[in-house]
């Protein structure tokens, strides 16, 4: 894993860059999961999609919070690239 992070960081990628990469990865397993467990008529695996969401949810709110804090002790209100 720290391979594979430290490959990314080199190609120049920065860690929102990463941290929105792992969110469309999620959000497509999710669908699948969910068009999987619908074919089947699976509650269980409908039950884990809305888990799946849940926690993509969460995981975006500390995303942004975190973000919003590290632009907070920036000082500063536009994002740039740097």
């Amino acid at each position: 894993m720290d391979l594979i992070l430290l490959m990314l960081v080199a190609v120049g990628l920065n860690i929102i860059d990463i941290y929105i990469m792992i969110e469309i990865l999620i959000m497509g397993c999710t669908v699948n999961t969910i068009y999987s467990a619908s074919l089947d008529n699976d509650m269980i695996g409908l039950i884990y999609s809305l888990i799946q969401i849940i926690i993509a949810g969460v995981e975006s709110a500390i995303g942004l919070s975190i973000l919003v804090n590290y632009n907070r002790i920036r000082n500063s209100e536009e994002i740039e690239n740097e």
